[in-house]
């Protein structure tokens, strides 16, 4: 019999603190429901790296721009709550940031437009003469 009461306060001491547990997750959920969040969009061209301004967390990254010339679509390789990082420079990306309201500034949607490196010439290939028929 003592041993059933024995088992049964502890079932009931971790009943309790799992309560407590739940009880302090719940005042954060409602503490962080009760907060507004704020988002911008960054289109950064001619990069291959995108960030965001300081008070806000990087939530996405997407090519949004590619030529098959310029040599197709880029791999993301890195993404983080501070940047992301594509395998090459990309035309343009862009860079979803967001913050809770009161602890970055004001968000405003940006395009940071980079220098484009220029293109080494392409070396013409011989041509062949055009058969004439007799």
């Amino acid at each position: 019999a003592d041993s059933a009461t024995e088992a049964a306060a502890r079932a009931q001491a971790s009943a309790d603190a799992a309560r407590a547990r739940a009880d302090a997750a719940m005042a954060l959920a409602e503490e962080a429901n009760g907060k507004e969040v704020q988002c911008e969009t960054r289109t950064i061209q001619n990069s291959d790296t995108g960030s965001c301004r300081p008070g806000y967390a990087l939530t996405s990254c997407t090519q949004t721009r590619y030529t098959y010339r310029a040599g197709g679509m880029s791999i993301l390789r890195e993404i983080n709550d501070e940047q992301c990082r594509f395998n090459s420079r990309v035309l343009e990306m862009q860079v979803r940031c967001c913050a809770v309201s009161g602890s970055a500034p004001q968000p405003e949607d940006t395009l940071i437009e980079n220098e484009v490196p220029p293109q080494p010439p392409q070396p013409e290939a011989p041509k062949e003469p055009v058969p004439v028929s007799p």
